[in-house]
């Protein structure tokens, strides 16, 4: 009997792949609060907030509408 040894396809762990060291943690900024960091939605919604209470929300709602599309 002849005894055949052959080798895997692909190494278990690849040498280019960093093994992980412990628990990934996202990057911190250099420059928090900038002027050209994007705002978040409820920057752009805070006008709105508590409309519903509001008598003339109708007025207000126009008001808002005509400022984002210009």
């Amino acid at each position: 009997m002849k005894t055949i040894t052959t080798a895997p396809s692909a190494p278990a762990t690849p040498v280019a792949w960093p093994t992980p060291c412990g628990p990934s943690r996202p990057v911190k900024r250099r420059f928090p609060d900038t002027a050209d960091e994007p705002r978040t939605i409820g920057y752009y919604l805070e006008p709105l907030l508590d409309i519903a209470s509001r008598p003339d929300r109708a007025e207000l709602l126009k008001l808002f509408m005509q400022e984002v599309i210009e």
